[in-house]
């Protein structure tokens, strides 16, 4: 019974996973979206430097 239990887990986990692949190589095969990632990253971390340097 357990292993059938997380024989049907293992089988959901694996179709979700191929869903969230292929939506995700739609979306990052551009080379702005890394760009864009890249951006937005640095101006958090200019803001949290900042942030959190104040006296």
């Amino acid at each position: 019974m357990i292993l059938w239990t997380t024989y049907e887990l293992n089988k959901t986990i694996d179709i979700w996973s191929d869903k969230i692949f292929h939506f995700v190589d739609k979306v990052t095969s551009s080379p702005a979206f890394p760009a864009a990632v890249t951006l937005i990253l640095f101006a958090i971390s200019c803001w949290a430097i900042s942030y959190f340097s104040r006296k």
